[in-house]
């Protein structure tokens, strides 16, 4: 972990990893975000994944041009999807 970045997680590399309980019965919510250099206009992936006891289930995967605004994405699809 070189930089924490609010509670985010360096995992690996420049992979950052936020899990966000959600609420009772439902997954708890993994929010990923990594450099993706083959996308010039958006470097950044950002994903939001529900995880449950056997898989990763994909909520919805966007691109940023930098790494806070891509974390930010991601809090933001994670809240959106606790609404839903």
């Amino acid at each position: 972990m070189i930089e924490p970045t609010g509670d985010w997680i360096e995992d690996w590399g420049d992979t950052w990893t936020l899990t966000i309980p959600d609420k009772p019965g439902r997954p708890d919510l993994l929010l990923r975000v990594f450099p993706d250099p083959a996308h010039s206009q958006e470097p950044w992936t950002w994903e939001v994944v529900a995880l449950d006891d056997e898989a990763e289930r994909e909520i919805e995967v966007g691109g940023s041009a930098s790494r806070d605004a891509a974390m930010a994405a991601a809090v933001a699809r994670a809240t959106a999807y606790e609404l839903e």
